[in-house]
């Protein structure tokens, strides 16, 4: 296996993508100590509870449904399964 520290950031985001993820809104450490004064295992405690949060979960849920409908025009899967 590759040593990933010497693998670019780019070409890492690249990989994730070619694995399915979405690269375009990634958070970094930075985020949290441009702010607060604290260490990196602090800042990414930070990140972790503040992105994993139910309310910032349901908040992208409704948002990707939003645009999968209004923007994009897509039909629910469930309503193939009802028909």
């Amino acid at each position: 296996m590759e040593n990933l520290k010497e693998v670019s950031t780019q070409d890492l985001r690249k990989e994730l993508e070619l694995r399915g993820f979405q690269t375009f809104s990634l958070w970094h450490l930075q985020d949290v100590t441009q702010n607060y004064n604290c260490d990196n295992i602090v800042a990414m405690g930070v990140l972790k509870d503040a992105l994993s949060n139910d309310w910032v979960t349901e908040q992208i849920f409704e948002a990707i449904d939003q645009v999968a409908t209004d923007i994009y025009n897509l039909d629910y899967k469930w309503n193939e399964i009802e028909s």
